[in-house]
C-alpha cells in the first residue's frame, strides 16, 4: 500500500505548553489506524493540526504527497482529508437530509448566478439527494430524512456526522471518538459500518477512541500518545503487552 499521510517532527505549542511535541508517523492508504492515550495527551490537538484547524509551530505534514501543514482547512478538505468531531457539529435547525447535503463539493446551486436557474442545478441536486438517502440507509438512519437533527438521539447524531463526512467524497477520515456516549452494541455497529464503508469507498481511517475493547478488535495498528509525544506504536496485541503503556495509560 502507498503512504497517504506522513508527519515529521510536528510541534504545536500553546504558550509554554507543547501539546504536540515532535510527532512523526506514517499511515498507509486503505489502512485502519488507532490513536489512543490519556486525556490531555494531545490526540485531538494532533487531529486539529493535521486537518488545518490549528497551525503547527514546527514540522512537516504530507497528504497524498502534498505538503499541507500551511494550508487552510478548506484546502485540506478539498484534497480529501476530512475530520469528524467528537461532538457532532450539526445544523440542529435543519433536517437530517439537509445536513447531508451541505458538505458535497462543487454544488452548482451555491452560485448566486446559477441559483435562480433551476434547470442548471436540478439534476445535480437530485443525484446528491439520492446518494445521501443511500448513505442514510447504510448508517441505520433510514426514514429520518425529514426529521430535524436536533430531534434524533446522540448515537444517531454520531452516525449523521459520519454520513456528512462521506458526502464530501473523502480519501481519508480523521474520526475523533466516533462512539463516545453511545451504547456498547451501537459502538460495535458503528465500527462494523466503518469497515464496510472503508471497503466501498476506498477509505483510510485514523481513529481516536477510548474504548480499547472495541477499537482493538477493528484496527490494524495503534499509535499511543502521552504528553504530546508518541509513546509507543504497534499492533493491538503488542500495545496491550507493552508495560510502559500499561503504566502510563492503562493503570497497570
Amino acid at each position: 500500500m502507498n503512504e497517504i499521510l506522513k508527519l515529521e517532527n510536528v510541534v504545536k505549542c500553546y504558550e509554554s505548553l507543547r501539546a504536540v511535541d515532535g510527532v512523526s508517523l506514517s499511515i498507509k492508504e486503505g489502512s485502519v489506524i488507532g490513536l489512543i492515550g490519556p486525556n490531555g495527551s494531545g490526540k485531538s490537538t494532533l487531529f486539529n493540526v493535521i486537518s488545518g484547524l490549528d497551525r503547527a509551530n514546527e514540522g512537516k505534514i504530507w497528504f497524498r504527497g502534498i505538503r499541507i501543514e500551511n494550508l487552510p482547512p478548506h484546502k485540506i478538505f478539498s484534497l480529501g482529508l476530512v475530520k469528524s468531531f467528537q461532538d457532532p457539529r450539526l445544523f440542529l435547525g435543519m433536517t437530517v437530509l439537509d445536513n447531508m447535503l451541505v458538505p458535497p463539493k462543487g454544488q452548482k446551486g451555491e452560485s448566486p448566478v446559477i441559483a435562480p436557474l433551476h434547470s442548471k442545478w436540478r439534476d445535480q441536486e437530485i443525484a446528491l439527494a439520492t446518494k445521501a438517502s443511500e448513505l442514510l440507509e447504510k448508517l441505520l438512519l433510514k426514514g429520518l430524512h425529514k426529521t430535524l437533527s436536533a430531534e434524533i438521539s446522540g448515537g444517531q447524531m454520531k452516525l449523521l456526522e459520519m454520513g456528512r463526512t462521506l458526502m464530501a467524497e473523502p480519501r481519508m477520515l480523521l474520526l475523533d471518538e466516533p462512539t463516545a456516549g453511545v451504547a456498547p452494541k451501537l459502538a460495535r455497529d458503528i465500527f462494523e459500518r466503518l469497515l464496510k464503508l472503508r471497503e466501498e469507498f476506498n477509505l483510510t481511517l485514523f481513529i481516536i477512541e477510548h474504548r480499547l475493547e472495541v477499537l482493538f478488535d477493528y484496527v490494524e495498528y495503534v499509535y499511543v500518545m502521552h504528553r504530546g509525544k508518541i509513546l509507543a506504536e504497534g499492533k493491538p496485541d503488542d500495545i496491550l503487552d507493552n508495560k510502559v503503556v500499561a503504566e502510563v495509560y492503562l493503570g497497570g
